[in-house]
């Protein structure tokens, strides 16, 4: 029997855990920082490397394993088990249970003593209640051991009676409550293979005779030096050609947003022989790729510089990543990075905006980005930015200044997340003073909520040029080593996330529930299946149609034809939704032949919707003197619906005509984006952010076009408080104008709105005017 099973990273259902997430709300910040992750396929949510499992298997070396972000040996079993064996213990593990399912159930069949269930990673108790179920479901005469970050978290936020019902829900028989640890689990199995009581080790919390005991915290001190990986416990075959490895532990700064300094205690870090001694055994093992683990390992410089020449003079010939702070390198230290094998680093810029970066105690400044950025890309190293926004004092103001040193710098990838209220994090000390309510991805403070701060984050993936959005849950940084381990060349790699990132553009323009749009799956596929080939030529036109240049083209046109600011320009937040009022709608209809509107549109010299709506301006302005006139107008057919805003100025009918024209075609070349960019009008309407109100709408209906798209234009006219009034034409051999109205001045003036419009279509074709349309209302308006 051996004394302990190790259980390594267990990730369950990705669709159950996005069902349990939404939970809280789509609109809720923790949706939607995941669902910035994720398409849906085959009616299943699938992240980067599931999609690429789906479509893309066997891999272009052969193999048919699937795609993993944490498709190597983790790096706590690697720990674990190497402190357990110089203590005289034995141990086994299961690496990723979730694709282990066969190698758990038999090594639990054996029945071991103990199995020690690690939480490195987890933020929520889910993938605690699998494992336990499954431990007590093929060994139930073993005892369950939890501990690591999660538990220790837990124990620091909650209080006692809440902690012992999480302990209680989560149903193991031991946890270990430290923030190391490893001395404590090494001591409870000695008890348990002795039979010993357990009250005389420190740092456990179990359930004796119905109630929780805890035993006294002693703090434990595991230096580096003394606890190194004994490589040889493992097979070749189990480590793999990627490894990750620790050779530092805590931070020495104090950044306001990060609890892990704390949590983590002092700073210490192995020497350079100590290192040299474990880079020896990783290339001895085949080990090909390094992914540093320390938080600050530039830290400190000449240490750095040391392990960097260490690396080039032992020629491992290893390829490897790491963090890298800006801040703390230097130009000598990137040359010696790219002759080290260096071939990318996680940049924790968090913000463009100094004044950002001083409130969040970073030491690291814009201009140290901007020098560090483009000397790291021309040694061929890939940066990747990492970036929070709506940190306490966030504005748009500095939300610009990130997207500006985004477009100064052009790192090669980067990732924008929503700030995330953590009460084990310094600034939460502020919180008051501050005005900080709420927590995790919900919250407000002085100068930003967290629903604003979301909209920001979307609009950066929507905008921001020459960086490179990377998914993040699920795909990581070194995803982008392990594809080209996996025998992708970067150039498919970046193709394979742009694909990937124009998916989630779409499904945040759209039906947010839908398939991935079947062109882009297509383009996926075909990217996937180049493999190592560098792709030739730009992108798909399914990719193109939703790029960053696309949506900026959109931005402008839209904010241009309102005479408002665009977000880029100094107009406000982008959210969610809509803001619109609950307005009363009356509505009076009349029918016309449809040859009547053909003459109006040959006498425009448009087509027979923009005669409509240049006719309903003209009638607008007679009926009420307003000019210019603003209106929301679209149009609904079989083969799509698009809208948009557009100025009825008053001009000779013919000018007004084409200018409705180009608006139609403008229109649809925006199509994609418009209820994106409607809500965000919408928004800044409602919170009185500078934007231009319309007084009207506008909605054409074609035979066989649904009714439901339009409904945005009259909520966008409830939120803006303008005229209301507004027109929806149902096209045919006969059609049906139904003039509508809202608040006291557009019941009003309604009906003088209705037979202007009817006499100004006469006109254009001669004739007299059709009846004037009844005074009953219909009803209220509903589209």
């Amino acid at each position: 029997m051996i004394d302990c099973l190790l259980i390594g990273f267990h990730e369950p259902s990705f669709a159950s855990y996005v069902e349990l997430v939404g939970k809280m709300g789509t609109s809720d910040g923790a949706y939607r920082d995941l669902d910035l992750a994720f398409v849906r396929h085959r009616k299943t949510p699938r992240r980067l490397l599931d999609l690429l499992s789906d479509v893309a298997l066997p891999d272009p070396c052969g193999s048919a394993r699937p795609y993993h972000n944490a498709d190597f040996l983790w790096p706590v079993l690697l720990a674990l088990g190497s402190y357990l064996a110089r203590r005289g213990l034995t141990f086994d593990y299961v690496n990723l249970p979730h694709l282990e399912e066969g190698s758990l159930r038999a090594k639990l069949a054996a029945g071991p003593r103990t199995v020690a269930i690690t939480t490195t990673v987890y933020v929520s108790p889910l993938p605690v209640l699998e494992l336990v179920r499954a431990v007590r479901e093929h060994a139930p005469h073993s005892r369950i051991v939890v501990g690591g970050p999660y538990i220790a978290n837990q124990a620091r936020v909650l209080e006692r009676e809440e902690l012992e019902r999480l302990l209680r829900y989560l149903g193991a028989d031991v946890y270990v409550i430290a923030q190391e640890g490893e001395r404590t689990l090494a001591e409870l199995l000695g008890a348990l293979r002795a039979g010993a009581p357990l009250d005389a080790i420190p740092n456990l919390a179990y359930e004796e005779r119905g109630a929780y005991r805890t035993t006294p915290a002693a703090p434990e001190n595991n230096p580096i030096e003394e606890n190194l990986v004994d490589y040889a416990l493992f097979s070749p075959e189990s480590l793999g050609e990627m490894v990750s490895v620790r050779t530092a532990r805590s931070c020495p700064f104090a950044c306001a947003f990060c609890g892990f300094p704390t949590r983590a205690g002092k700073y210490t870090y192995a020497g350079v022989d100590l290192v040299e001694r474990e880079l020896d055994a990783l290339h001895a093992r085949g080990v090909t790729t390094i992914s540093f683990l320390d938080d600050t390992f530039n830290v400190p410089k000449r240490r750095y510089k040391d392990l960097l020449r260490l690396m080039i003079r032992k020629r491992y010939g290893f390829r490897w990543n790491s963090f890298y702070r800006a801040d703390e390198g230097d130009e000598e230290a990137i040359e010696l990075m790219r002759e080290s094998g260096c071939e990318g680093v996680f940049l924790g810029v968090e913000s463009g905006s100094d004044r950002m970066l001083a409130l969040m105690n970073k030491t690291a400044r814009r201009a140290d980005y901007l020098a560090a950025i483009p000397q790291l890309k021309a040694a061929g190293i890939v940066t990747h930015a990492n970036l929070i926004v709506g940190f306490p004092g966030e504005t748009p103001g500095s939300v610009r200044e990130t997207e500006d040193l985004l477009a100064r710098a052009q790192p090669d990838f980067y990732r924008a997340q929503l700030w995330y209220a953590d009460p084990s994090t310094p600034i939460w000390k502020r919180r008051l003073e501050l005005g900080i309510r709420g927590s995790g991805f919900s919250w407000r403070h002085a100068t930003m909520t967290s629903d604003e701060a979301a909209g920001w984050v979307d609009r950066m993936l929507l905008s921001v040029s020459g960086s490179t959005w990377l998914p993040q849950s699920g795909f990581e940084m070194w995803s982008l080593f392990y594809l080209q381990r996996r025998g992708f060349s970067l150039e498919a790699v970046r193709r394979l996330v742009r694909c990937f990132n124009a998916a989630i553009a779409e499904k945040l323009l759209g039906d947010a529930d839908a398939d991935i749009d079947p062109a882009l799956l297509a383009t996926f596929t075909e990217a996937a299946r180049a493999g190592h080939a560098d792709p030739e030529g730009p992108d798909a036109d399914a990719v193109r149609a939703l790029s960053s240049a696309a949506y900026l083209e959109a931005e402008r046109w839209w904010y241009g034809s309102l005479g408002a600011p665009s977000p880029a320009e100094g107009g406000g937040a982008i959210t969610d939704a809509g803001r619109g009022g609950a307005r009363r709608w009356i509505t009076t209809s009349s029918v016309i032949d449809g040859a009547l509107l053909d003459g109006a549109a040959r006498a425009f010299g448009v087509s027979p919707s923009a005669a409509a709506l240049a006719a309903f301006g003209i009638a607008v302005r007679r009926a009420t003197g307003a000019a210019p006139l603003r209106a929301l107008a679209g149009q609904g057919s079989a083969d799509g619906d698009a809208w948009g805003p557009v100025r009825l100025d008053d001009l000779p009918p013919g000018e007004l005509g084409r200018r409705v024209e180009q608006h139609f075609a403008a229109a649809a070349r925006h199509a994609r984006f418009a209820r994106r960019l409607l809500c965000g009008w919408c928004d800044r309407v409602a919170g009185r952010q500078g934007a231009v109100g319309c007084g009207a709408w506008f909605a054409w209906r074609e035979p066989g076009a649904g009714d439901g798209w339009a409904a945005p234009l009259r909520d966008a006219i409830d939120a803006s408080e303008g005229v209301g009034l507004g027109l929806e034409v149902v096209a045919g051999p006969t059609v049906e104008l139904r003039v509508s109205g809202a608040g006291e001045r557009g019941e009003r003036v309604m009906y003088r709105v209705a037979a202007e419009l009817l006499a100004t279509i006469a006109g254009c074709n001669d004739a007299d005017p059709p009846r004037e349309p009844a005074r009953e209302a219909v009803g209220t308006f509903r589209f």
